[in-house]
């Protein structure tokens, strides 16, 4: 048992990582309910341990609640994106204002480039105005109970 324990030392040098392998997904966040492009949109891929890889050129690395190193991008004007993720099975998170957050798995090999992926985003919606009665008086402390409404796809 202990030749076998230092035989695996001796074939793994001790500090040294292999270095990540990433792929890039690509592509442009829409409105479930129009299809219209959405601008805007925060685009992030959780890239595992630090490996001093530089960013992309529109990337942002940061770090996530957890410490964790992440890659955020914005959607252009047009709703396109291009966002770095780890090669292997990766998670990348679409989220905007009055859309809510929708989280997507790729898998994807070393090096490889998904070009013309579409993610669909359903609005969430707002709710504003007024409660009165019949007098057309305010309503004060009226409590509002919200019909959810489920998109698929």
């Amino acid at each position: 048992m202990f030749c076998a324990l230092l035989l695996l030392l001796q074939l793994v040098p001790g500090g040294q990582q292999a270095p990540r392998q990433y792929a890039t997904v690509e592509g442009q966040v829409v409105d479930h309910t129009t299809g219209a492009p959405l601008a805007g949109v925060l685009v992030t891929s959780r890239i595992g341990g630090a490996d001093n890889t530089a960013p992309a050129s529109a990337e942002r690395l940061q770090a996530d609640s957890f410490d964790r190193p992440v890659v955020q991008v914005m959607t252009d004007g047009s709703g396109r994106f291009s966002v770095r993720v780890v090669a292997g099975r990766a998670a990348v998170v679409f989220g905007k204002d009055l859309y809510g957050v929708r989280t997507l798995t790729y898998t994807l090999a070393s090096g490889m480039r998904l070009q013309d992926a579409v993610v669909r985003l359903a609005p969430t919606g707002i709710i504003s105005g007024r409660v009165v009665d019949s007098r057309n008086s305010p309503v004060p402390s009226a409590r509002i109970t919200p019909v959810q409404n489920r998109y698929m796809g």
